[in-house]
């Protein structure tokens, strides 16, 4: 389960759009068991165009 909406943080360039950040997305497992976590980023406006970067990755939790 996501924890919450995503925490972005620009520290040297505040306020100036398109410059470097950082984002924070905080999850919780419901049990133990194996998943999978894929996170796109992508231009929510450009439908059909193909993600600017992806993170795949399985995910085992005791």
């Amino acid at each position: 389960d996501s924890l919450g909406p995503e925490v972005y943080s620009n520290p040297e360039d505040a306020g100036l759009v398109g410059s470097a950040g950082q984002s924070t997305w905080r999850f919780q497992a419901r049990q133990a068991g194996d998943g999978h976590l894929l996170l796109t980023y992508q231009r929510p406006w450009e439908a059909g165009v193909a993600p600017a970067k992806t993170f795949d990755c399985s995910i085992r939790v005791k």
